[in-house]
């Protein structure tokens, strides 16, 4: 019995790109002010930092349940919840934050 052959298959081959293009350039840098313009006025800085301690909170969180949760609806379930903790308990945490900066200061 001889032993199976697999063929040789030619890697196909990725074209080599030196740049973007300068006018991608132009409209990212355009797009980028655009948009940063919109943020900061309509956001106000706590709307801001009250987003980013609570997506840390939900990350770390999601990070503990994730190894215990066995299907992707109890994940998107949990992760749910999560965000409604989050929510529910916000006014404590804002307070414990006030709290410890207060101390720093």
């Amino acid at each position: 019995m001889t032993p199976f052959k697999v063929p040789k298959i030619k890697k196909p081959e990725i074209p080599k790109v030196e740049g973007l293009d300068p006018e991608v350039l132009e409209k990212i840098k355009g797009l980028l002010e655009t948009v940063a313009d919109l943020i900061t006025e309509e956001t106000t800085v706590g709307e801001i930092v009250e987003d980013e301690v609570k997506g840390i909170i939900h990350e770390k969180v999601m990070e503990q349940l994730e190894p215990s949760l066995d299907n992707d609806i109890a994940k998107k379930l949990a992760d749910k919840a999560v965000e409604k903790a989050i929510d529910k308990s916000w006014d404590k945490i804002k307070e414990k934050l006030a709290k410890k900066f207060a101390k720093e200061e």
